[in-house]
């Protein structure tokens, strides 16, 4: 199909999703329906939470327990009690269409072509909300068509978490205490300036392999446990400790994934800290924090799963410094955010076996980027990135890809979305919700260089590209 052609295609599952005319409801998917709030209460656009949403979150997803009878009504759909009208279930569609300013040089899945890429395949089922009393779950269940090592489609579980909170006062202090276990670094956060709720918030495919990342940046996602405490004083000051450890064999393979997709393993616990302070007054709250995470990794033979260096490991340590501002009126929104990870290599397995020049490294990320909101249904987000680390032709070439030694990486990314549904659905299901929009991302940098930085005339300007997007939920 040609470009125009795919990009009707595209426009017309935008324009289906907007159909129906709205109305006020009471409801929408899983939380909403659960507590009979709008999106719009916790979120000022998806999936960007408000202070309620923050307060929602770190109470265990159950409104602090407030809601403890029949265990059956779970699952039940009892009109007796609003409160638990509705099941704790959700679905998540997300038809795209992909533009990019060269083709690829393969398809990025079966069935997928290299350019103006028009995929219906990404989908989500979620069960949400309060279990029972004090505890709470986040889950999602995710389908994707080139999930496994050799491109074919698989079913996996995909952020989930479970949370216990209670309140108590500590020399007269409030204080929300909880535990959490998860299967993601950073998706317990309540800020969008972690790496798991980070813009931007659709899943986009990167051309020529895409920037670099650091650690904590998605290298465990959905292929690590852990478990950890917090608190939350005066709702203001937020502290956690947690830690982690890699799936076994079993365990990857009964979630989704393969032991064989070349991803690094942690050997042992990998802890993980976060430190915040907001403070809200009037429409706005102001957040500055910090948050880190250590691990001592197995490097593993890509498509094996074995161990590359036995008895040695690289030695990774991130640490962050993040902000965010939010103002939330009653037609205007603004949200501001910033993070910058600085990351320590020591890559002692890998600079054994001749893939780094020098054992020593560092790698830095930095993202800002500011958000407007016009009455909860049009969204303007502009980004900057920024990725620069050590120079190491040995490690980086093989890492990338490229012919400079170097990740630098920076760029520019903007989306403007439309929200039809913040106050409720249509008649035809009052709980569906939707994000439709486009997102342009251009690269001014690419691993390392600006113009030919793989030796083989590839520029950073050819991984640029249009992200047509309609997100839907009901």
């Amino acid at each position: 199909m040609s470009f125009l052609s795919r990009a009707a295609v595209a426009g017309t599952v935008v324009a289906c999703a907007m159909l129906t005319q709205s109305e006020t409801a009471d409801a929408v998917p899983s939380f909403a329906r659960q507590t009979g709030y709008y999106c719009s209460t916790c979120h000022t656009v998806m999936p960007e939470l408000t202070p309620f949403g923050r307060q929602f979150k770190l109470n265990g997803y159950t409104q602090g327990g407030t809601r403890c009878g029949d265990i059956r009504k779970i699952f039940g759909n009892s009109t007796s009690d609003p409160e638990w009208s509705g099941a704790n279930l959700s679905m998540w569609l997300l038809p795209t269409f992909n533009h990019f300013a060269k083709d690829l040089p393969a398809p990025p899945g079966p069935g997928l072509s290299t350019n103006n890429i028009l995929d219906f395949s990404n989908a989500s089922v979620f069960f949400n909300g309060q279990i029972y009393c004090n505890l709470g779950i986040f889950s999602q269940f995710s389908y994707s068509h080139t999930g496994n090592p050799d491109g074919t489609a698989n079913i996996f579980l995909d952020n989930t978490e479970l949370r216990y909170s209670d309140k108590t006062k500590i020399a007269g202090n409030d204080v929300v205490w909880g535990v959490l276990g998860n299967n993601n670094p950073t998706m317990q956060d309540v800020w969008n300036t972690v790496p798991a709720w980070q813009y931007p918030w659709v899943p986009v495919d990167v051309a020529a392999g895409g920037p670099p990342g650091t650690m904590i940046e998605g290298t465990f996602g959905q292929r690590a446990g852990g478990a950890g405490a917090y608190v939350w004083v005066n709702n203001m000051v937020y502290a956690e400790l947690s830690a982690y450890r890699s799936y076994d064999a079993n365990a990857l393979k009964a979630t989704g994934f393969s032991v064989t997709d070349g991803s690094p393993r942690i050997d042992g616990l990998a802890p993980y800290w976060r430190l915040a302070v907001e403070k809200t007054w009037n429409e706005s709250s102001f957040m500055v924090g910090t948050y880190g995470m250590a691990a001592n990794q197995i490097p593993t033979v890509g498509g094996t799963g074995f161990q590359l260096n036995p008895g040695f490991t690289d030695k990774f340590v991130d640490v962050a410094a993040d902000a965010q501002y939010q103002y939330i009126g009653p037609v205007h929104a603004f949200t501001a955010r910033a993070s910058f990870i600085w990351e320590s290599q020591k890559l002692d397995a890998t600079f054994g076996t001749g893939g780094a020049a020098k054992p020593d490294q560092w790698l830095n990320s930095f993202n800002v980027s500011g958000s407007y909101i016009y009455e909860r249904h049009i969204s303007f987000t502009a980004d900057y990135f920024n990725v620069q680390g050590s120079n190491d032709a040995t490690y980086w070439n093989a890492v990338l890809g490229n012919i400079n030694g170097r990740p630098n990486t920076d760029g520019v990314s903007f989306d403007l979305a439309y929200i039809p549904y913040p106050y409720g659905g249509p008649d035809l299901w009052p709980w569906l919700n939707a994000r439709i929009g486009v997102l342009y991302t251009h690269f001014n940098k690419l691993n390392g260089s600006s113009a030919n930085f793989d030796g083989a005339g590839t520029n950073a300007r050819d991984a640029d590209q249009v992200f047509l997007y309609s997100w839907i939920n009901f």
